[in-house]
């Protein structure tokens, strides 16, 4: 009986096939990927927002006085949010403030409108990380998400259009472009802004 062999171009055949299929696939695989991380960071912000809500109803509707970011914070006596929200999170539960998508990458998160005057709304922050010492933001800042410190103290009633936490930076895309950090706004919603 004659035994059959693969010759070296029909070799040659099959690996190219299997190499262009995979050149195919792996676009999609990414894309998916990024996705799949911009929605556990979506994730996150609604048990943030969930947690925030829970705070202020224990405290007649007045948001948490909290430190910025530990790194630019002057003040120690000023607590950090995640020790605010810790009986709320049902212990230090530090896995929902780190985005799964932060690399710790450098840029400026965004710039929003200005504060209205004698109004609840607060949109406006103009945040500009441009530097890391190539460690995720979490590591250095115990968070991958900024709350919006200009809420502190205050107590509102007009919540839709407020925005609380955002990503620290534009985790998700360029800066600037739609998608590319996600917002948690007073009224318990999570979108991309844009």
């Amino acid at each position: 009986m004659r035994r059959k062999y693969f010759t070296l171009i029909e070799l040659l055949i099959v690996i190219a096939i299997i190499a262009l299929l995979a050149g195919l696939l792996m676009p999609a695989l990414n894309t998916a990927r990024e996705q799949a991380k911009r929605i556990a960071c979506r994730s996150n912000l609604k048990q943030l927002g969930i947690a925030i809500q829970s705070y202020t109803d224990d405290f007649k509707g007045i948001f948490p006085r909290v430190a910025v970011m530990k790194s630019i914070e002057t003040d120690p006596e000023v607590p950090a949010l995640q020790e605010v929200l810790a009986p709320q999170l049902g212990g230090e539960n530090s896995k929902v403030f780190r985005c799964p998508a932060d690399r710790g990458i450098n840029g400026i998160v965004g710039v929003f409108t200005d504060e209205e005057e004698d109004s609840d709304e607060v949109t406006s922050t103009n945040f500009n990380y441009a530097s890391s010492n190539g460690k995720p933001d979490f590591e250095n800042e115990g968070s991958s998400y900024e709350f919006n410190t200009r809420l502190a103290g205050r107590r509102m009633t007009n919540r839709s259009r407020s925005m609380l936490m955002h990503d620290l930076r534009p985790y998700h895309g360029p800066a600037g472009k739609a998608g590319s950090c996600n917002y948690l706004f007073a009224d318990g919603r999570v979108d991309d802004w844009k």
